[in-house]
């Protein structure tokens, strides 16, 4: 019996140990689960930002200095 006993609180250790473990990976996978996007709405949202393209948009600024120059180039031509 005394030859089973520090066999037996190696495996307890052992078991404290991976339940430990066990809590710290649960732990870390629901940080996960709140904290990053799963690859299907990662795929959304690349397919509407590439849809929109906001690269092609322009600012109500460009749009007035554009204005204003072919106003000032119309005015030259006349």
């Amino acid at each position: 019996m005394s030859a089973i006993e520090p066999k037996l609180e190696e495996i307890s250790n052992k078991i404290d140990e991976n339940a430990e473990a066990i809590a710290k990976l649960q732990s870390d996978v629901e940080n996960i689960k709140e904290n990053y996007a799963k690859a299907e709405e990662v795929a959304e949202m690349k397919y509407v930002i590439d849809s929109i393209n906001p690269l092609e948009f322009v600012s109500v600024k460009d749009v007035k200095d554009l204005i204003a120059e072919k106003k000032v180039s119309s005015k030259k031509k006349k």
